[in-house]
C-alpha cells in the first residue's frame, strides 16, 4: 500500500470512527503517519498535518485530556500559520477556522481570558479577507462577533457581550440560512445573550431571547436528540425562572416541569443530566412549597420521583 493509500485509510477512519476509543487510536495513528512525511516534504503534506492535528484535539475533547486537547488545537494553528500567506486567501480562512477551534476549547475549559487572544486573531483575518473582497470575512466576523461575546459573558463584561453578540447574529442569521449546521451557532448566541441581559434585571429581552434559543434547540433536538435535548433543558429552566422573577407563577411551574421532562428524557441519552433533573425537581418542588401550592407540589412530587 502507498503512503497516499494508507493515509487515505487514516483519515477515513479518524473522521468516521465506531467510538471515541477508535478515533482516539485513528487520529493518534494519522498523525504520527503523516509527521515525518511532512518534515521530508512540508509543501505536499503540512496541511494535511495541521487538519490531523485538528481531528486530534476533536476526539481528545471528548476525553479527560483537555491539555493534550489544546496542545493538538494550538499545534494546527502553528502548522497552518507558517503555511498562511496574504497572496493565498483560502489559507488565512483555513487558519482562521483552526483559531476558531482553539477560541472555543478554550471557553468550554473556562479559559476565557486565554481565547481572547485567538478571537482576536480571526477578527484580524476577517478584516484581511474583507480586503480581498471574500465572502468569508461576513462568516469570519460573525464568528469573532460571537466568541468575543461569549467570552465577555464568562468575565462578567455583560453590557460588552450584548453588544457583541447583537453583533453577531446578522451573520449567524445568514450563516443558518445558508448552512442548517449554523442553527447550533445562532442557538448558542441567543443563549448568551439571555445570560448576559438576564444580568443586567433585562428580563423580559432575556427572556425572549432564552425562547429563541429553545425553538432552535428543539429544532435540532429533533435530529439528535441525544446532543441538544440537554441543551433546551438548560434553556427552558432560564425561562421558568425569568417568568418566576416576573411573578407569573403559573407560567413559571409550567416552564420548570417542561425543562425536568426535557432532562429526564436527556438523561436517557447522557446519564450526567440525572443530576441536572434531580435538581430541576428540587428547585420546583421549593418553589410549590414557597408559593403555597400544595396541589402542585404534590403532583409533581408523585410524577417525578427522585431516586439517589
Amino acid at each position: 500500500m502507498s503512503d497516499d493509500e494508507h493515509l487515505r485509510t487514516l483519515q477515513e477512519r479518524a473522521e468516521n470512527p465506531p467510538s471515541i476509543d477508535a478515533a482516539l487510536v485513528a487520529s493518534k495513528e494519522l498523525v504520527e503517519a503523516l509527521g515525518p512525511l511532512a518534515a521530508e516534504a512540508p509543501a505536499r503534506y503540512q496541511a494535511q498535518l495541521a487538519i490531523a492535528w485538528k481531528l486530534r484535539g476533536t476526539h481528545l475533547g471528548l476525553t479527560a485530556d483537555q491539555a493534550e486537547a489544546e496542545e493538538a488545537f494550538a499545534t494546527a494553528v502553528r502548522l497552518l500559520r507558517e503555511l498562511s500567506t496574504e497572496t493565498n486567501p483560502e489559507s488565512l480562512y483555513t487558519l482562521a477556522t483552526s483559531l476558531i477551534d482553539l477560541a472555543e476549547h478554550r471557553l468550554k475549559r473556562d479559559g476565557a481570558q486565554e481565547a481572547l487572544g485567538p478571537i482576536e486573531e480571526v477578527r484580524d483575518l476577517g478584516r484581511r479577507l474583507a480586503r480581498e473582497g471574500t465572502d468569508a470575512a461576513q462568516d469570519l466576523a460573525a464568528h469573532a462577533s460571537r466568541l468575543h461575546a461569549l467570552a465577555l459573558q464568562k468575565l462578567g463584561d455583560h453590557q460588552a457581550a450584548v453588544e457583541q453578540a447583537e453583533q453577531a447574529q446578522p451573520g449567524l442569521e445568514r450563516l443558518e440560512r445558508r448552512d442548517p449546521d449554523g442553527r447550533v451557532l445562532l442557538a448558542e448566541n441567543h443563549r448568551t445573550l439571555g445570560l448576559s441581559l438576564l444580568e443586567l434585571n433585562r428580563l423580559k429581552e432575556a427572556r425572549n431571547r432564552f425562547e429563541l434559543a429553545s425553538w432552535l434547540f428543539r429544532r435540532l433536538s429533533k435530529r439528535e436528540p441525544e446532543i441538544f435535548t440537554g441543551e433546551q433543558a438548560d434553556v427552558t429552566l432560564m425561562i421558568a425562572t425569568i417568568w418566576l422573577r416576573e411573578g407569573k407563577q403559573t407560567r413559571a411551574v409550567g416552564n420548570f416541569e417542561a425543562a425536568i421532562q426535557l432532562y429526564r428524557d436527556a438523561a436517557r441519552y447522557n446519564p450526567t443530566y440525572e443530576e441536572d433533573y434531580r435538581n430541576a425537581v428540587t428547585t420546583l418542588l421549593d418553589v410549590c412549597q414557597n408559593l403555597g401550592r400544595s396541589r402542585d407540589y404534590n403532583r409533581i412530587l408523585r410524577k417525578y420521583p427522585i431516586r439517589g
